[in-house]
């Protein structure tokens, strides 16, 4: 009796799931060796509910890979960059501004996240609207500021949608999750 009524509430669980999609586009290549120099890590370009979260995610996958742990935050120089959010297809003159500003430094890495819909909580009790989303997506890209280009760059793209025939109950995934989950697929690539 118990294994069965376990069983029942596991199925009702598991019907009760939303998941979301992962799409990765613009993938410069898929695996990512990180050649010998030091790597500035940018203020990520996030909601503050999750940034110093993929800050400390990016340290912990990344740190060990880079040759003499020479990996630092930004937030831990005292480099002023006039355009916060440079990269991600940016002009040749930024660059160059970029690479002037950033002296000592051989690798920039800059990450966004960002969640253009956020309809949906973790959990969902009553009628939802089929067009209600969560909808995330992140890039990074790490710019060589010796030869003042990109090297790598990925975007993931993740959506969640409710189904039309929702439920009076359903799991979902926060927008804050995807955000996560997102820039650990990117990561986990890279080390491919």
């Amino acid at each position: 009796m118990k294994k069965t009524a376990l069983f029942l509430i596991l199925a009702f669980i598991l019907q009760s799931c939303n998941t979301p999609s992962y799409m990765f586009s613009g993938l410069s290549q898929k695996a990512y060796s990180f050649p010998e120099g030091s790597y500035l890590l940018n203020v990520i370009d996030a909601p503050e509910s999750v940034r110093m979260e993929l800050r400390e995610m990016v340290f912990d996958k990344l740190e060990d890979r880079i040759p003499n742990r020479k990996l630092v935050s930004i937030q831990n120089t005292p480099v002023t960059l006039i355009n916060p959010r440079p990269g991600f297809n940016s002009s040749a003159e930024d660059l160059e501004q970029l690479a002037s500003r950033v002296k000592g430094y051989d690798y920039f890495i800059n990450i966004k996240a960002e969640k253009p819909a956020d309809d949906l909580g973790s959990i969902q009790i009553g009628n939802i609207d089929p067009g209600e989303a969560n909808v995330t997506k992140v890039s990074l890209e790490i710019i060589n500021l010796n030869e003042k280009v990109s090297v790598y760059h990925s975007h993931v793209r993740s959506e969640l949608k409710v189904p039309d025939d929702s439920k009076d109950f359903a799991f979902s995934v926060s927008a804050q999750s995807m955000m996560k989950n997102s820039l650990k697929k990117i990561l986990k690539r890279m080390n491919n």
